[in-house]
């Protein structure tokens, strides 16, 4: 992320910049959009993430972070360790009064890693991840942000930037029944999502 955001949209097509006014312009018509930021001490934050994630796609597919009991402990526990950083990012997306679109990320040495993100489904018509998207980078630009991580692969990423940077999980079992228990699990897990992935694809 170099320069201005106003110097990177000019150097994106101009279906690119288009497409984002267009869209835009047709979720203003449901009321005044802005991009506001809360604070991890905010006891109420969590409770404002649940009301988007609830009615996204992803708690419906049962990988929302943020709608399992683990994920809530989580974040209540990265949030009671930084109580006065702005390392840990919550942005919303609002029309109105309404949140309908969130993402979480971590900022570390000029760098914004994107944690979770998900949006109410009610206003998928509109793209509110990719409003989120570039009125988030239109803010990274001006903080000095110098790199967005996306995160994991996805084929919509790929509007922004083809650059991708491969990465392994490594996980170790212990020795012993237990482990091969666990082992096998992880392996069913993984051919699970392989064939989901493949499925996606096809």
């Amino acid at each position: 992320m170099e320069g201005t955001w106003e110097e990177y949209l000019k150097n994106q097509s101009r279906n690119f910049r288009q497409d984002f006014n267009k869209k835009l312009r047709r979720l203003e018509k449901n009321g005044p959009v802005s991009l506001v930021s809360a604070e991890a001490s905010d006891n109420q934050v969590l409770e404002k993430v649940k009301l988007v994630a609830q009615k996204s796609w992803q708690s419906g597919d049962n990988v929302s972070v943020a709608m399992t009991e683990e994920g809530q402990r989580f974040y209540c526990e990265v949030m009671a360790s930084w109580p006065q950083s702005d390392a840990l990012d919550f942005t919303f997306l609002k029309v109105g009064d309404q949140p309908i679109a969130y993402m979480i990320g971590i900022k570390e040495k000029n760098c914004y890693f994107a944690f979770e993100t998900a949006y109410n489904s009610e206003f998928q018509q509109y793209s509110p991840g990719v409003i989120l998207h570039n009125l988030l980078f239109a803010r990274l630009f001006k903080e000095g942000i110098k790199r967005f991580d996306f995160g994991y692969i996805a084929e919509y990423k790929k509007r922004w930037t083809e650059e991708i940077l491969e990465t392994k999980d490594i996980t170790i079992f212990p020795e012993g029944i237990w482990g091969t228990i666990l082992f096998s699990a992880n392996r069913m897990k993984e051919f699970r999502n392989e064939r989901k992935l493949k499925a996606e694809v096809a």
